[in-house]
Order: C-alpha cells, then structure tokens, then sequence
C-alpha cells in the first residue's frame, strides 16, 4: 500500500488530510532555522498582535 492510500484510510474525512498535510509542510520548513530568543518586551508584542494572553506563575509570597 502507497503512502498516500494509507494516509487516505488513516483519515475518513477528507478535510482533515489537508490539514496533516500542509502541518508536515510547515514542520518542514521551519526544521532547520535557528531559534531566536526574544526579549519580554517582543514576546509582549507578539502576544498582543496575535491575540494570545501571557500567562506567568504567581510568586509564591502573594
């Protein structure tokens, strides 16, 4: 059996194959780039443009 045909019966909705697919594309893509340490002020940033909530631990003596 071909790749593709298992990857076929492996999901019965057929929406969900494209979205593995460009998934493993991505992956690929980024596999290989060095990672870039951001500083609190651009990780702020880029939560804000994104939408996300920056969530950070409660000292304890609170």
């Amino acid at each position: 059996m071909k790749k593709r045909e298992a990857e076929a019966e492996q999901w019965e909705t057929p929406s969900l194959e494209w979205i593995h697919r460009v998934r493993r594309e991505r992956q690929a893509e980024r596999r290989g780039r060095p990672i870039v340490p951001l500083s609190r002020k651009e990780t702020e940033r880029l939560a804000k443009r994104y939408g996300l909530k920056i969530v950070r631990p409660v000292p304890a003596n609170r």
